[in-house]
């Protein structure tokens, strides 16, 4: 535990210290059972082990699109927060100058996102309409071109297993021979999540053919 918590919890009553305590003992296993879960796929991938689940590869021809976006640097663990923030201020700035909304959420990863690596990582938003850039929410466009996709559920989306469907993509890239014409991205397409197996959102990466 780090010192500023053992202070805090040293510093507070019984039942605060309780609940101090056990909400980061609860953190704790959920990041154990994570590195768990990545200890497993690093150890099928160095051994070249194929995968259980299969993915559908696709490719399909995307317009230009103007969107509105946030960009940060994040690391791992502050990485959900900062999406969901993200959209949460991006909707309500569409919403307040009563912009039209036209794609899906998109989440562009414009580095590695891991315990040492921090991105950037950019949160997007397509809309149509005049706007201009408000704070750290900015103007721009995702330009046309072709894209390779696969299809994943919400099961599929959690971490580490979203990384198999990225190193899918990845190799069909590398077997065709492809260059790539922009960063990773996940395109969120189901906002219903009434199950884990639903299709929840699609692995892309724009490519050059």
């Amino acid at each position: 535990m780090p010192l500023d918590r053992i202070a805090e919890l040293l510093e507070s009553d019984t039942e605060q210290a309780l609940h101090l305590l056990n909400d980061y003992w609860q953190k704790v296993e959920v990041k154990v059972a994570q590195q768990r879960k990545f200890v497993k796929y690093l150890q099928d991938y160095i051994g070249e082990k194929e995968s259980d689940m299969t993915y559908e590869i696709q490719v399909r021809n995307v317009p230009k699109q103007q969107i509105i976006s946030i960009t940060k640097r994040v690391y791992i663990d502050d990485l959900v927060k900062h999406i969901c923030d993200s959209f949460s201020a991006l909707h309500e700035l569409a919403k307040q100058q009563n912009i039209a909304v036209i794609g899906h959420e998109t989440v562009i990863y414009h580095g590695r996102v891991d315990e040492d690596s921090n991105g950037p990582v950019e949160v997007c938003l397509p809309v149509a309409g005049n706007l201009t850039d408000s704070g750290s929410i900015k103007v721009g466009e995702l330009l046309a071109g072709k894209e390779v996709f696969t299809r994943i559920t919400l099961k599929q989306c959690q971490f580490p297993e979203i990384l198999q469907a990225y190193d899918a993509v990845a190799m069909w890239l590398h077997q065709q021979g492809y260059p790539t014409a922009g960063s990773p991205r996940e395109i969120y397409f189901n906002q219903v999540k009434e199950s884990q197996d639903d299709p929840f959102c699609d692995v892309a990466w724009p490519f050059l053919s």
